[in-house]
């Protein structure tokens, strides 16, 4: 299992573009020791409120499966 938080500063000089939050949830199963499922829960969130623009928000569910041969 693992958390992971980020912010990026999407602003730059004469660009208002806000800044971007998300938090990101992990779960690995390791079926065997060649096989595993990746699942990730992902909430991002952007605050416009700098330019009096209506903040963002995205749910995102991402799983993967990977095999190592």
């Amino acid at each position: 299992m693992g958390a992971h938080y980020s912010e990026l500063d999407l602003s730059d000089k004469d660009i208002e573009g806000g800044r971007l939050n998300d938090v990101t949830l992990g779960l690995n199963w390791h079926l065997n020791p060649n096989t595993r499922v990746m699942l990730n829960y992902v909430h991002a969130g952007v605050d416009l409120s700098d330019i009096n623009v209506k903040d963002g928000n995205a749910d995102i569910f991402a799983m993967r499966f990977q095999v190592d041969l």
